[in-house]
């Protein structure tokens, strides 16, 4: 029997959870469930893998839009010289 591949995934209360890619697949559809980060699975890592109920790893879902969002800088475009 073949391992299975498990996804890393988080709920909208902020936990993460290790799941089948079916159960990924499903819960992915729902509003708040989304991918685990990086640096989120490297912080429960280094919390040996437990997560206490109240002080969540990732932060909650929301359907609000933050007060401000952090856009990233414009690319630089250099403009074409004129032809002498």
């Amino acid at each position: 029997m073949e391992d299975e591949k498990t996804y890393w995934i988080v709920n909208p209360a902020g936990a993460i959870h290790n799941v089948t890619r079916e159960h990924a697949k499903n819960r992915l559809k729902e509003p708040g469930f989304r991918l685990a980060t990086k640096e989120e699975i490297a912080k429960l890592q280094e919390a040996k893998f437990n997560q206490i109920w109240d002080k969540p790893i990732c932060p909650k879902w929301t359907s609000e839009p933050p007060d401000e969002q952090e856009l990233p800088e414009p690319p630089k475009v250099e403009k074409p010289k004129k032809a002498e």
